[in-house]
């Protein structure tokens, strides 16, 4: 077969090209720092990366729901201990009142403090976290306890709901954050919702009000009942924090190891690729020196 110069020069533009094209695609991977950078490179690797970058995606919102709902879950927790504090202090004076020992004015004062201990149940009960109430169901944007006096005597209105709230904690697991209805005990009467935690202060206030020692006696063991109740309703929410944080752990772990894999999929070896780079750097100049040698003699070189 002859070999003519336009076959020889044909052949050299060819190699030299793909010489260039494996320089260019090893200088994008060295200077991006990505095995691969557009799904041509290796369909199999991008189509893997994809995958776990998309697993990494849901996990990270997942974690932002995890780490909002314990803020939630910490907000009342704390908001429930100092309601613990209040019942408890008014339990105490519940104590010195039903001893039937006090004058009246010393009734009227304990009944005094026990109204404040009503209001500051009320600011309790209006906590937030950020903008939204954290004890009114789905009406999160208005205080949910409303406290009022009606000829002289203290009254609640409740204007959230039951509704729970829930935040999707992993793919298809969801977990109840809000605690309204157990912490204050509320239940619905008549199409009215009340609260047992603050029925049992009010009568109590009224109570040492009119100096009633016996009927203060009598609500000692009710007394007990919503404190235990309040307690009970602390744990369920501190098990509910340590699960989240349990599991937020734990997609943390699982996404590092992702992480790793992804890095061994998708990141450069830049010790490979220099070396790489090196060796189809001499080919480059190698192939340009022997083309200029073999594409250099003409006949007219031979004529002269």
């Amino acid at each position: 077969m002859r070999i003519t110069n336009k076959m020889l020069h044909t052949n050299f533009v060819q190699n030299l090209d793909r010489n260039k094209f494996y320089l260019e695609k090893l200088h994008n991977r060295i200077a991006s720092g990505k095995m691969v950078n557009r799904p041509s490179d290796d369909p199999v690797v991008v189509s893997r990366v994809m995958t776990i970058r998309t697993t990494l995606d849901e996990m990270e919102q997942f974690d932002k729901n995890m780490r909002d709902a314990m803020s939630w879950l910490e907000i009342s927790e704390n908001s429930l201990a100092n309601l613990t504090n209040v019942l408890q202090r008014a339990r105490e004076l519940a104590v010195y009142g039903a001893g039937g020992t006090l004058t009246i004015e010393a009734m009227a004062a304990l009944a005094d403090e026990v109204e404040q201990l009503i209001e500051e149940t009320t600011q309790i009960a209006n906590n937030t976290h950020g903008d939204a109430y954290i004890f009114g169901g789905n009406y999160t944007t208005k205080p949910p306890f409303e406290l009022k006096k009606n000829s002289g005597t203290l009254e609640i209105e409740y204007k959230g709901d039951f509704a729970e709230i829930q935040y999707e904690v992993s793919p298809g697991v969801q977990m109840t954050i809000n605690a309204s209805q157990n912490a204050f005990q509320l239940y619905e009467e008549g199409g009215e919702v009340k609260s047992k935690v603050y029925e049992t202060l009010i009568e109590l206030a009224q109570m040492m009000r009119s100096g009633d020692a016996s009927g203060i006696s009598n609500r000692l063991g009710e007394m007990d009942v919503r404190i235990d109740g309040v307690l009970s309703e602390r744990a369920s929410l501190g098990a509910k924090s340590n699960r989240m944080e349990t599991a937020l752990q734990r997609s943390l772990n699982s996404q590092y190891e992702f992480t790793k894999i992804l890095s061994g999929l998708e990141d450069t070896d830049y010790a490979r690729a220099m070396i790489d780079f090196s060796v189809q750097e001499a080919a480059y100049h190698a192939a340009i020196k022997s083309g200029s040698q073999i594409l250099q003699p003409t006949l007219l070189d031979f004529l002269k």
